[in-house]
C-alpha cells in the first residue's frame, strides 16, 4: 500500500488473484498479497498463459491446499499420508499422493514443462510424474530433484530421461523441452541437457509425491513442496522468470530457501 494525500491506498488486486483468494478463503493479509503478486509477477513475465495447473501450496490445510491457481478450483486431490503446514504439504513417503487433475498426454512432450519446489534435502522417490506402465518406462512424464541414487531426472516420454548428479533437493527443479532438448534447470540455472527426441505421452493422471505407474501411485517421496507447476515449454529466459517469481512468492510468505 502507499500513501495520498494522507490516504491509505492499497494496489489493486489482479481479478485472477482475487478469484483463488476467494475461491480458497484465503484470509491472512500476507498470503493474499503473496497470491497477487505472483499472480501479476507470472503476467508481466509473460508465463502466465504457459501454465497449466499452478498449485500454490497457501493456507496451512487440505482444504486450501487443493486451490489450482488458474482455474481458482479444487482441482486437487489428497491421498494416503500427508502433512499440511503454512510451510506447504510434507509427504510420508509411503502413501501419499496428490492428483493434478491433469494427464500427461494434455500437451505435446515437446511442449511440456514441470517444475515443483521442495524445502527439504533428502535422496527419495519421484516428486511428480506418470507412465503407461508399472515400471515407469512407457511414456513416463517425470520429474525427481533428487532420487535414491543422488540424481535429478527429468522424463518427458518413453525411456527417455535426462539424468544430473545433484548433491541437494531444496529449492525449485523444472524439466522442460526446448530448442529439439530436454532441459533440466535448478533454482533458475542449467544444470543438464540431451538430445532426447519425444514421440508419445503418458494418458494417466500426473500426480505429486510418486509416480502414477500405470494407475498405480509408486515410487514414493518424503519431501516438503510449496509449489507445482504445470505447462507448455519454457524458454531459458521464461524458466529463469519463472525461478524469480516463485522464489519472491516463498520469500514473501517466510518459507524461502
Amino acid at each position: 500500500m502507499y500513501i495520498v494525500n494522507s490516504y491509505i491506498v492499497s494496489p489493486a488486486v489482479d481479478p485472477d488473484a482475487q478469484a483463488f483468494i476467494t475461491a480458497a478463503s484465503i484470509t491472512d493479509p500476507t498470503q493474499q498479497s503473496a497470491v497477487n503478486q505472483l499472480v501479476l509477477d507470472l503476467k508481466a513475465a509473460s508465463i502466465w498463459s504457459i501454465g497449466n495447473k499452478i498449485y500454490p501450496l497457501i493456507g496451512g490445510s487440505a482444504t486450501h491446499h487443493r486451490y489450482e491457481l488458474k482455474s481458482a478450483t479444487a482441482a486437487g486431490s489428497f491421498s494416503g499420508g500427508w502433512t499440511h503446514s503454512a510451510n506447504g504439504i510434507l509427504a510420508n513417503g509411503s502413501t501419499a499422493w496428490l492428483g493434478c487433475g491433469v494427464n500427461g498426454n494434455f500437451t505435446t512432450p515437446d511442449d511440456l514443462s514441470v517444475a515443483i519446489y521442495v524445502r527439504n534435502n533428502t535422496q527419495t522417490g519421484y516428486d511428480f510424474g506418470c507412465s503407461d506402465d508399472g515400471a515407469g518406462s512407457v511414456n513416463e512424464t517425470a520429474l525427481i530433484s533428487r532420487y535414491t541414487n543422488g540424481n535429478a531426472y527429468y522424463s518427458a516420454d518413453q525411456n527417455y530421461t535426462l539424468a544430473v548428479a545433484q548433491s541437494d533437493s531444496r529449492g525449485l527443479t523444472l524439466g522442460t523441452y526446448n530448442a529439439s532438448k530436454h532441459r533440466l534447470y535448478k533454482n533458475g540455472s542449467e544444470i543438464g541437457n540431451a538430445n532426447l527426441v519425444g514421440t508419445g505421452a503418458s494418458a494417466n493422471q500426473i500426480i505429486v509425491g510418486a509416480l502414477n505407474a500405470g494407475g498405480t501411485p509408486s515410487f514414493f517421496a518424503n519431501h516438503e513442496y510449496s509449489f507445482v507447476w504445470i505447462g507448455g515449454a519454457l524458454t531459458s529466459t521464461q524458466q529463469a522468470n519463472l525461478y524469480s517469481t516463485v522464489q519472491t512468492f516463498q520469500t514473501t510468505l517466510s518459507r524461502n530457501v
